[in-house]
């Protein structure tokens, strides 16, 4: 099977999947029950800073692993642990930031949650 050949009959599966998705949604009687008007919970200072750190974390973290990874490249391994941190540390806050954005877990879920965050955190910033 060449390029070609391989392109097309992909886009076969894919088409086919699609209609078959499309029928299955016609057939589902629930998609047309009315669930109600969502409300959005209230989003404390306290979620707010957590968001906005998540936020931030990520971003320096992101630039943190670039350097590293540079590092690294150069063939010095002074930054191996560093790396590994960081690593861990996006991995953590990657999870936890869409959670607090999305703010429909319980309370208690979240702070613990933020908590096991901030400890990923704290052994990056040492490293």
């Amino acid at each position: 099977m060449d390029r070609k050949e391989f392109l097309m009959a992909s886009g076969a599966v894919v088409a086919s999947g699609l209609l078959g998705a499309t029928a299955f949604a016609a057939d589902d009687k629930h998609a047309a029950h009315d669930h109600g008007t969502p409300k959005a919970r209230p989003v404390s200072k306290e979620l707010k800073a957590v968001q906005d750190a998540t936020f931030q974390c990520l971003k320096a973290g992101e630039l943190c692993l670039a350097q590293c990874n540079a590092v690294l490249a150069g063939g010095k391994t002074s930054m191996a642990d560093c790396q590994l941190a960081v690593m861990n540390m996006l991995s953590v806050v990657g999870a936890t930031s869409p959670i607090m954005v999305y703010n429909t877990a319980e309370v208690g879920h979240l702070k613990a949650l933020a908590r096991v965050c901030a400890d990923f955190c704290r052994k990056c910033e040492k490293e």
